[in-house]
């Protein structure tokens, strides 16, 4: 995993993030952590990461600006300096 960190050294399942969240998602069975360059996907059921994305930032900008899920299309909207990208749950 590019961006977190799994300790279980005291039974606990936690993760440490090491760069800035730029939005934190919910839906039914799943987080979603947005970060400079990549969306972290991770399970609500076992806490562990069962995807990541990485984004292009060269294409769509800086960073992301922050991100909102819509229920009615069933995706995050992610907003970039220079647009707006969707990911389907």
């Amino acid at each position: 995993m590019k961006h977190a960190k799994k300790y279980d050294s005291d039974g606990s399942k936690a993760y440490d993030v090491f760069e800035k969240l730029y939005g934190i998602g919910l839906t039914k069975y799943h987080y979603y952590l947005l970060t400079f360059d990549t969306i972290t996907i991770v399970s609500l059921l076992t806490q562990n990461v069962v995807a990541y994305f990485d984004l292009n930032v060269k294409i769509m900008g800086k960073h992301p600006e922050g991100m909102f899920y819509d229920l009615g299309t069933e995706c995050f909207w992610i907003y970039f300096p220079n647009g707006v990208y969707s990911l389907s749950t």
